[in-house]
């Protein structure tokens, strides 16, 4: 299921200040009818309010007309549990691996919100698996759907491959080599984005260049990979002084691992750049990187005939050490050779 477009998200913070309680629960409810099933969980994730605000927005849309209704003076109504219970979060990333005593580059956990929660209430903070969501969002974490790996994830063993990219990725830095993180996502779109705004760049967020492609679904994975090579490679142009070896850590939700069209993707991408690609995946489990010291993200948009438009947005995120033209060897890469493996000169 695809994401709510962001300029709900938008234009609900635009409205909010100038809406009581009951009209922002409104417009939320009509929104989420819209959508159909699943739209109410949708809402709630895109503005950050809790399901059943929306589920209540929307028995009262559907129910009998009301002039009006008691409302909670400004300032009332239940606190954020981080206000409420200001060591929650603490307790919450204590929990995340490989564990508060070291300083990891790739912060991860293989347990579900639910997990989290009800260890969360051992501890003495009562909470809901909800909120622990919400908080991790919050706090920088991806939340891949589906809380069950499938069996080649089980085989090929979650923990022990976050646990290999996040020494990878320091044995990278400490050769003062270059370090990019990849991931995808697809949002639908009843219409082609606007143009960028140009002032985006001094608001600190990333920077973005947009395409649009028609066609059958095989070209439009074809356009996905030459968008997120691309993307690559422009940001290396502007490194001349680099050399040895770039390490990318791709996001497998749509980077199936072990997949010929991306090897070769990488495999072609080697050869324009001249330099030796090493490649690991992510599985998709909940995570967040620590530390990413510049973000570039690029979108295409994808028209089939006679189906809604989807924007595939490829986000890149560069981890380049302080070091320019190392001549230092990266360490070869070892694990699941569909999950990890170098392609270049260097492979």
């Amino acid at each position: 299921m695809s994401e709510l477009p962001e300029s709900f998200a938008r234009e609900f913070r635009l409205l909010a200040p100038h809406l009581d309680e009951r009209q922002r629960r409104l417009v939320l409810a009509a929104r989420a009818v819209s959508l159909g099933q699943g739209g109410a969980r949708r809402i709630a994730r895109a503005v950050g309010v809790h399901p059943q605000t929306v589920s209540k927005g929307i028995q009262e849309l559907q129910g009998p007309e009301e002039s009006g209704g008691n409302l909670r003076r400004p300032g009332g109504g239940r606190k954020k549990i981080t206000e409420s219970n200001p060591e929650v979060l603490p307790a919450l990333l204590d929990l995340m691996e490989p564990g508060p005593a070291t300083s990891p580059y790739l912060q991860w956990t293989t347990s579900s919100t639910r997990a989290l929660a009800a260890a969360l209430k051992r501890r003495g903070h009562r909470i809901s698996a909800w909120s622990v969501a919400s908080l991790l969002r919050q706090n920088g974490f991806r939340l891949f759907p589906g809380s069950r790996p499938t069996d080649q994830h089980r085989r090929l063993g979650q923990r022990e491959q976050y646990e290999r990219v996040n020494g990878r990725v320091g044995q990278w830095l400490a050769a003062e080599l270059p370090v990019v993180t990849v991931s995808i996502r697809r949002d639908r779109l009843g219409l082609l984005p606007a143009d960028p705004d140009p002032a985006r760049r001094s608001t600190g967020r990333p920077p973005r260049a947009a395409a649009a492609v028609t066609g059958p679904g095989r070209q439009a994975d074809d356009a996905r990979l030459i968008l997120a090579s691309g993307t690559i490679r422009a940001w290396w142009e502007r490194q001349p002084e680099w050399k040895g070896q770039l390490l990318v850590v791709a996001d497998s939700t749509l980077w199936t691992a072990g997949s010929r069209s991306i090897r070769r993707a990488m495999t072609k991408l080697a050869g324009e750049m001249r330099v030796a690609v090493s490649v690991c995946y992510l599985p998709p489990l909940t995570m967040r990187w620590t530390w990413v010291n510049e973000c570039i993200s690029s979108s295409i948009v994808v028209q089939r005939p006679g189906r809604e438009a989807y924007r595939h947005e490829v986000e890149l995120g560069v981890m380049a050490g302080a070091g320019r033209g190392a001549q230092s060897p990266a360490p070869v890469v070892d694990g699941p050779p569909a999950w990890n493996y170098t392609v270049g000169s260097a492979a």
